[in-house]
């Protein structure tokens, strides 16, 4: 019988930050199950034993941070949050991003991977890794943007840079974002049809997400992008069926105007503010009901993606695992 091919990252000391998120937390033990010496940042004091500090507002050496590692694998980010502003999300996600790179190449680390998002593009339908770069207002996208394009014009600096974009990330334990949100609404039996058409939302599971992150830290090639997402999307309806279906609930759709569900979703966004709340609604996340978003995946299926789990069964256990944690 032939002996199995060793992963990349066999052996390799890789500084992961991010790992207490949702995507991070489910990769860890995929990196280890690979063999890798992982190595988890956090900004939590005091540090547990055998993690390193990592704060990105104000990350400190971060050539000490990187010492003795191959790799860094940068998933760290800060989203919009409730008194968080635009500076500060900025500074976390491309200038912290720019210093842990600056520590890396000092350090002499040979691998840069930086999970960034499709939404550096903005919303558009089939997006590609050329499509260029959106003019979304959003404080997360811009920033990330941003951290791209400076990790790109300095990829000559490191042996190995490669730039990984997720989708909307969907799985059994996401206890926040789209499908669980859609789940909610769908479980009081309403649904609301925003405008003339319902948009194809193309989005990833957690385990396809993961396969494709372990191949491209792997394969992915030197200065370059890739996008990772489910084979397909489905329309939003189709998407709030499915999930009416395994809740056993019987929905009413209705029609709402694009500019009611729009001021409507900026009032919910002001409102979460003065609350100091995670807005449920926002112009922001209004854009997936109302604007097609689907990506062109075939550079990574060229280097040996293919999605194992279909969006349809993906979906259906995500939502039921989520209505068991609502």
């Amino acid at each position: 019988m032939a002996k199995a091919k060793k992963h990349y990252l066999s052996g390799k000391r890789v500084l992961l930050t991010g790992a207490t998120g949702y995507i991070g937390s489910e990769l860890l033990p995929h990196l280890e199950a690979v063999g890798a010496k992982v190595t988890c940042t956090t900004r939590r004091t005091p540090t547990p034993e055998g993690w390193r500090h990592l704060d990105l507002e104000n990350p400190g050496d971060t050539e000490a941070l990187c010492r003795d590692q191959d790799v860094v694998l940068h998933m760290a980010a800060l989203r919009g949050q409730p008194g968080k502003p635009a500076s500060v999300i900025r500074k976390v996600n491309t200038a912290s991003t720019e210093a842990l790179y600056d520590g890396a190449i000092k350090a002499g680390v040979t691998d840069f991977i930086f999970v960034s998002t499709v939404g550096v593009c903005g919303f558009v339908a089939n997006m590609s890794e050329t499509t260029p770069y959106g003019d979304d207002d959003d404080p997360y996208h811009r920033s990330k943007a941003d951290a791209e394009e400076l990790l790109l014009r300095r990829k000559g600096e490191i042996e190995r840079l490669v730039i990984i974009r997720p989708c909307v990330v969907y799985g059994e334990r996401r206890d926040d974002g789209f499908v669980r949100n859609l789940t909610k609404l769908v479980r009081t039996g309403f649904f609301a049809n925003i405008g003339r058409t319902s948009p194809t939302l193309q989005m990833v599971y957690i385990q396809n997400l993961i396969e494709g992150m372990l191949l491209l830290m792997s394969k992915g090639e030197h200065g370059e992008i890739y996008q990772l997402a489910d084979e397909r999307g489905l329309k939003v309806h189709e998407i709030a069926n499915l999930i009416a279906d395994v809740a056993g609930k019987r929905i009413l759709p209705f029609k709402v105007p694009v500019l009611a569900a729009k001021v409507a979703a900026a009032g919910f966004e002001k409102l979460a503010g003065l609350l100091g709340k995670r807005a449920f609604m926002s112009p922001h996340k209004l854009q997936l009901f109302i604007a097609p978003q689907s990506f062109d995946i075939r550079k990574a299926k060229s280097l040996g993606y293919s999605p194992s789990h279909n969006v349809e069964s993906a979906l259906r256990k995500s939502v039921a695992a989520l209505l068991e944690a609502l």
